[in-house]
């Protein structure tokens, strides 16, 4: 049991430490796919604890939206930003039925160990506050800092799962309680600096309730706490009103994506196949941002907003819909209530400890999963979080084998096969296959360099001469299609092409460059007529056709 604790230790310092030039997301799942892979061929099929059939549950769900995903070749890894698909949820799923069986010395050293790293990185987040951070990092909102988990959303939810386990250490008698208290103090001043509403709001909610709940004399002050709360909402609501309006728009496009099966068309004019299954069995992971593109709000959003694409819902429920559909969602149900009644369990032993410890899972799985309702996770916070669940869910009193039913140990097959599953989508993950199999495995990942690869070339052309910038910009084209056959909902990718296309036809590749950027076109109208992005397009191609002595066609 010991060595399953370091190897969790391991992933849950993967998830949040490790880093990577432009791929951060894919890196990490990378790093805890292949951890664990390593449980898997470890842990024994235990079914004595009945609970742990919930995290079974999530991940057959998982694997199920997957299979009929719009690109199920996608649907393992993910994107390249995101990184979320079916990989990480069975990676997850190997992590909380390992973390399951710990016994209370193993569990009690994973606190502590979590403990230290949260105040690593608290530190750290801390640092970025103050302008103190020597790396440039993208996609970062000024003064809100991420530290290493890619996001201040995921950073704070990071945090609300900590919390609460670090303060338990501090609680617990011994001499290094100053210590637990500073790393819980650190913990916190990061949480505040990361600036989300939603976590530190969830933290104080579900905190008061489990308050209110310990005992029944207290309950004359629920009404009180509940109003109290309604304020905070409304305050913390408005204090960022554009962020507010932002959401609820779309929130508002996410239920339109959910209540609307009419079929997808991708860019090559192939509909979606089973568009009436898509509300019960979702997207497919990691892909919100087709369905969210096609959607419209009936409520208006702020002009600033106007172009933006989001890849995620925002909140919880809705982003867990749209990938998983109602069995997704089902099967999260199922686990919460599991992970809830076990917890329940715990909570009502004579062992102190074991309260204390019930108490504080509940206190950061329950923050974490209210604050979900108002953010998104990635790998850094669901590792930590789908850990404390199979802590939760194991909540074995002490060091002794439990009692019930014997384990039954088999699987032998099954158990290889998923190892290797969990191998080969790590390296998927970490681009360290071959391009051939990456292309089929991770194609997210080879979009992203053909893509950049067309923007270098596009780059090169705008410094070359005409007959030079013409060659560049025809090679640039290739690369964006490429990019664009790879994913066949993106459509940056056949924007670039057309871009392309258009102005190798201008700096002299003739009318057939001209031709390709029109059929270009015609797909983009196809996959969504109110692109905003179209009406420039076509006036170049307008333009360009007029330079060239050409008729204008129904497309331009």
């Amino acid at each position: 049991m010991s060595i399953d604790r370091y190897l969790l230790t391991v992933a849950l310092a993967w998830a949040a430490l490790a880093v990577f030039p432009g791929a951060s997301e894919p890196f990490k799942v990378a790093g805890v796919a292949l951890v664990a892979a390593l449980l898997v061929l470890r842990t024994a099929v235990d079914m004595a604890r009945l609970p742990r059939m919930a995290v079974l549950g999530c991940s057959a769900a998982a694997l199920l939206a997957a299979c009929c995903a719009l690109e199920p070749a996608v649907a393992l890894v993910g994107s390249l930003a995101r990184a979320q698909g079916a990989l990480i949820a069975l990676a997850l799923g190997v992590l909380a039925w390992t973390a399951s069986g710990l016994r209370r010395g193993a569990r009690q050293a994973l606190y502590r160990h979590a403990a230290i790293l949260g105040g690593l990185l608290a530190s750290y987040a801390l640092l970025q506050r103050f302008g103190v951070d020597g790396i440039s990092w993208t996609h970062q909102v000024p003064g809100r800092p991420a530290a290493t988990l890619s996001n201040a959303t995921a950073l704070a939810g990071w945090l609300v799962l900590l919390l609460p386990m670090s303060a338990a250490l501090a609680l617990a008698a011994g001499a290094r309680r100053g210590l637990w208290w500073a790393l819980t103090g650190l913990q916190l001043a990061a949480l505040l600096a990361a600036g989300s509403r939603s976590a530190l709001l969830a933290l104080l909610a579900v905190g008061a309730a489990l308050w209110l709940l310990q005992e029944s004399r207290r309950r004359r002050y629920a009404a009180p706490a509940l109003l109290a709360g309604l304020a905070l909402l409304m305050a913390l609501a408005f204090w960022r009103p554009a962020s507010l309006q932002d959401r609820v728009q779309l929130w508002g496009t996410a239920v339109q994506a959910l209540v609307v099966t009419a079929p997808l068309v991708d860019l090559h004019g192939q509909p979606d196949p089973i568009p009436a299954l898509r509300p019960w069995i979702g997207f497919g992971p990691d892909q919100q941002q087709a369905p969210l593109a096609a959607a419209r709000s009936p409520l208006g959003g702020r002009a600033e907003a106007a172009g933006w694409e989001a890849d995620r819902a925002h909140q919880g429920l809705l982003d867990r819909a749209l990938e998983m559909g109602l069995i997704g969602v089902l099967s999260g149900l199922l686990l919460v209530l599991a992970v809830a009644r076990s917890l329940l369990r715990s909570w009502r032993t004579d062992d102190a400890d074991q309260r204390r410890e019930a108490i504080c899972l509940a206190l950061a799985l329950g923050a974490w999963l209210l604050h979900l309702q108002a953010g998104f996770a990635l790998t850094g916070d669901r590792t930590l979080a789908w850990v404390w669940i199979g802590l939760a869910l194991g909540g074995l009193p002490a060091d002794a084998p439990s009692a019930g039913r014997p384990a039954m140990r088999g699987g032998l097959i099954l158990r290889i096969g998923l190892a290797l599953l969990l191998v080969i989508g790590g390296l998927a993950a970490g681009g360290v296959l071959p391009d051939a199999q990456l292309r089929r495995l991770a194609p997210a990942l080879a979009a992203e360099r053909d893509f950049v690869d067309g923007q270098q070339r596009y780059a090169r052309a705008l410094a070359a001469e005409p007959q030079r910038a013409a060659v560049e910009l025809v090679a640039s084209a290739h690369a964006f299609e490429s990019a664009a056959r790879l994913r066949r909902f993106d459509r940056d990718a056949a924007l670039a092409a057309a871009s392309a296309w258009i102005e190798a036809a201008a700096n002299g590749a003739g009318p057939a460059a001209l031709q390709q950027s029109e059929r270009w076109l015609q797909r983009l109208q196809a996959i969504g007529a109110d692109e905003q992005r179209l009406a420039p397009l076509r006036a170049r191609i307008a333009a360009v056709r007029a330079a060239l002595g050409q008729r204008p066609t129904a497309a331009s």
